[in-house]
């Protein structure tokens, strides 16, 4: 599990001559931190940039649900975690990050949420519960199929929920065989819920959630673009 090493944490956000590189996640997190805005990072190559759209279509998606405290897992520079708050303006919400130039970037840009530098993995206790917990392109859900790593994962993250809380993955279909996508049958304790999102910019120009799904359905047939899987994993009593 490549992706909680601790050479991990401590990845290099420079190039040989010493320059940022923006090529991956990190380097990305480097120049946005070092310049103070997106502009120019190549962030929007690898991450998502328009966090404000896909947070309402999250809005329209947990009408009804108990939310007080939010945590996004994974959460790169904060927008979403900052939208997520702007959104929920009566929750709480966490933000946790194995990048130290992400969690910069974010507390200064987001105020309003908590930012945290850590990895997440089977020996971390976060010190408190959620209502809800966002993986949203979580590599441990999105980079393996291997089963025992989503149940592990799963365990660990159950642990952080309040008693009426849920889990929501967030991912590529196209990533069905290297994710958790293909385990969904063989998983256990949990309620599963699958729901096909609409594309962003479709629901840009139409902010209604069953509307931006049918008109989506035709465009992804036509053009054969992935769209995005929205999981929602409720814990099932006495598991």
């Amino acid at each position: 599990m490549d992706w909680i090493k601790p050479e991990r944490l401590a990845q290099r956000a420079l190039d040989e001559s010493g320059d940022v590189n923006a090529n991956g996640d990190f380097g990305s997190y480097a120049k946005a931190n070092l310049n103070g805005t997106l502009e120019g990072s190549g962030i929007e190559s690898h991450n998502l940039v328009f966090a404000e759209g896909r947070v309402e279509l999250y809005r329209q998606l947990w009408r009804g649900l108990p939310l007080d405290s939010i945590a996004d897992m994974g959460c790169g520079l904060g927008l979403t975690a900052g939208a997520l708050a702007d959104a929920f303006p009566n929750a709480r919400v966490d933000g946790y990050e194995l990048s130290p130039d992400a969690v910069s970037f974010a507390r200064r840009r987001f105020p309003k949420a908590n930012f945290e530098c850590r990895a997440i993995g089977r020996d971390n206790d976060l010190g408190r519960r959620f209502d809800l917990i966002l993986c949203q392109e979580f590599y441990p859900f999105t980079r393996t199929s291997d089963l025992d790593t989503h149940a592990e994962f799963l365990t660990v993250l159950r642990h952080h929920l309040t008693d009426h809380g849920c889990l929501i993955i967030e991912l590529s279909e196209r990533d069905f065989g290297t994710s958790i996508l293909c385990n969904l049958e063989r998983l256990s304790g949990f309620r599963i819920e699958r729901t096909v999102m609409p594309f962003d910019r479709v629901f840009r120009y139409l902010p209604f959630l069953p509307l931006a799904q049918f008109a989506s359905f035709f465009l992804g047939r036509a053009t054969r673009m992935a769209r995005n899987i929205h999981l929602k994993l409720t814990p099932l009593k006495g598991h």
